[in-house]
């Protein structure tokens, strides 16, 4: 029980220099508004898409300095103002509880790690909450480097793992996903067979993925992104922070919503940064060696979280979606209007005009370490964009100096391309959980935080 005990998570324990709190993020306006940037219609029309390394008003970003102090926190704002819409700011409200513990188990994972689940409330009422997990290695004295992560390992979809399965390591082998009704069964009764099939497997892989963390010296700290409580825009945390901009009020899927108004991938970004908070204050766990992970939609809400919160050491996006919005047609987010801002709608009929692209969201990380994942046979998430974001952010790699590559075919090749602190990972598989993921992840985040790790591969 020495390792629970020292998760001291809700007493506010911190280790001063180490894993103390650290200050705010400081890219978001203390009150955004429609008239810190241009309207789409003012902006300029531009035949190339955005420069990460030009300023909006067209002046060249020509030392570390206009990148630091200029060009990166004005990326920072573009991708909120224009992409994904403003957060709240970087607290809850006042009168929100602190976290509870839910449950806890000294020797999960056969022992491998002392795990923790908190309830962790967002706003003043508790019932709009996050349910992180964390997992902490028990062999060694830490303090650990942390891998955020939306979702899975640790709070698989769509519901936590009971207490009980934390307490054994999980077996090799589970059985398959039906792939057709059984004789007489209706097609509800198949289909929620089939999810529960799934969701018993896609635990197990997390379970697995979890316990090769914990063998290589990484704690992880999971939360539910997507629990019933987000829905933004009905009720959950959304209600609590309006409104977060100055502003008109424009029509919008979801009902009237102020122009900047953020949307779901925003909304995911601003918990991740709660639950960072939260992890700041474990003494067991190293503040500042956070890596922040997610895939698919939470893959780009993982960018946008290193983005605007400097506090998280690395980045991995696993088989992110990005919208390549200059080249598209027909309103902006489309039947995905709810992930994005809604500022996005300024953009339906002149596409030519924005100012931002994901090359410059991520290219907004930079220096800091940055993952980024594809496979040739996804539906999404295919080599070519993926390195289309990747090779954008590349520039703003070596502009600081960084050793990085650019990359390109052919992707029959598995395995992590590239070097330094910018790489890509191609596999094969679709887009999810694929058994060559978590390898490649601990890997990369080896020869970046070069934690006290006891084996190389799992």
């Amino acid at each position: 029980m020495k390792h629970l005990a020292a998760m001291s998570v809700l007493a506010g324990l911190a280790c001063p220099g180490v894993c103390g709190p650290r200050k705010p993020p400081t890219t978001q306006p203390a009150r955004p508004s429609p008239r810190d940037f241009p309207a789409a219609k003012d902006l300029p029309a531009r035949a190339e898409e955005p420069d990460p390394l030009v300023m909006l008003d067209g002046t060249p970003v020509k030392t570390k300095e206009d990148w630091l102090r200029r060009r990166r926190p004005e990326l920072a704002k573009l991708v909120q103002h224009y992409m994904f819409g403003y957060s709240p700011p970087e607290r809850p409200a006042k009168g929100t509880p602190a976290p509870t513990v839910v449950a806890e188990d000294a020797n999960a994972l056969g022992g491998l790690a002392a795990w923790r689940h908190l309830r962790v409330p967002l706003a003043p009422d508790p019932n709009v909450c996050k349910d992180l997990h964390l997992l902490i290695p028990n062999a060694g004295d830490g303090p650990f480097p942390v891998i955020l992560t939306f979702g899975a390992p640790g709070a698989p979809r769509p519901q936590d793992l009971p207490a009980s399965d934390w307490k054994d390591m999980p077996k090799d082998a589970c059985e398959p996903p039906p792939t057709q009704p059984a004789a007489g069964e209706t097609s509800a009764e198949y289909r929620a067979r089939l999810n529960k099939a799934r969701d018993r497997l896609y635990a197990q892989k997390s379970l697995h993925d979890a316990a090769a963390a914990m063998r290589r010296g990484y704690a992880i700290a999971s939360f539910r992104h997507n629990q019933s409580s987000d829905n933004i825009y009905t009720k959950g945390i959304y209600p609590h922070y309006q409104p977060v901009t100055d502003g008109p009020l424009i029509e919008h899927p979801f009902g009237a919503r102020h122009l900047l108004d953020w949307g779901e991938i925003a909304a995911w970004s601003w918990c991740a940064r709660r639950m960072l908070d939260v992890i700041e204050k474990e003494k067991r766990l190293d503040g500042k060696r956070v890596a922040i992970m997610g895939g698919s939609r939470s893959g780009a809400a993982s960018i946008l979280t290193g983005v605007i919160d400097e506090r998280f050491a690395a980045v991995i996006a696993w088989q992110i979606s990005p919208f390549r919005w200059r080249q598209g047609k027909g309103p902006m987010g489309g039947p995905w209007a709810h992930w994005v801002g809604t500022a996005y709608s300024q953009f339906d009929d002149c596409r030519d005009r924005m100012p931002v692209e994901y090359t410059c969201l991520a290219a907004a990380v930079a220096p800091r370490p940055m993952l980024i994942t594809a496979s040739p046979t996804a539906s999404f998430a295919t080599p070519d964009p993926t390195a289309w974001i990747a090779n954008g952010a590349a520039k703003a790699y070596r502009f600081l100096g960084c050793d990085v590559e650019d990359f390109k075919g052919p992707w029959a090749e598995p395995g992590l391309r590239g070097r330094g602190p910018l790489r890509m990972h191609l596999r094969a598989g679709g887009h999810g959980y694929h058994p060559d993921d978590w390898p490649a992840y601990l890997d990369f985040l080896d020869a970046q935080f070069k934690p006290r790790a006891k084996e190389k591969t799992r």
